[in-house]
């Protein structure tokens, strides 16, 4: 069988999932960390008067840390609430968190640059063996996900035919 473009793309997002996991964990951790900095901030009374009547507020998914000259945007996974005309809460934290934030937002980084790495390397590693016979000689490791594709004995198109057609036949 031959390897094509869209099976190697596949296959490579199914062996590079353990990177995404870990960069989703450390994003989710960063967020999590960030929002209860963010709403220590906001007054109780306030807070309570947002949670009962959330339809008059601005609210936001984004937060922009502060203390002094440093400045951390984060994406949350929860609302706070934000000023009029504003998409992003500015939050005045101590230096010790945003430090804290920093590094994972950093690691964060560094964990999705080797993913686009890796995932590239993958994908041009199986273009360049061809068959899934080379595969299982010489990467054996990926071999385990190609099994599959090898079982339908179909190749996946990223749209059916009917749908191409139909689409080129619009603008004619």
């Amino acid at each position: 069988m031959y390897i094509t473009r869209t099976i190697a793309e596949q296959v490579s997002d199914k062996m590079v999932e353990p990177i995404l996991r870990k960069r989703k964990s450390i994003t989710d951790e960063m967020a999590k960390r960030a929002y209860d900095e963010a709403i220590k901030t906001f007054p109780k009374d306030l807070l309570d008067f947002y949670k009962r009547h959330i339809s008059y507020f601005n609210s936001t998914r984004n937060v922009v840390l502060r203390n002094g000259t440093q400045e951390l945007y984060v994406e949350l996974s929860e609302k706070l609430p934000c000023e009029y005309g504003s998409w992003k809460c500015h939050v005045n934290v101590g230096s010790d968190i945003v430090h804290k934030l920093s590094k994972m937002d950093i690691s964060s980084r560094s964990i999705k640059n080797e993913y686009v790495k890796t995932r590239d390397s993958i994908i041009s590693t199986l273009l360049s063996l061809k068959t899934s016979k080379r595969v299982q000689e010489q990467y054996p490791e990926a071999y385990e996900y190609i099994k599959e594709y090898e079982e339908k004995k179909v190749t996946t198109l990223s749209l059916p035919i009917d749908s191409i057609t139909a689409t080129i036949n619009k603008y004619k």
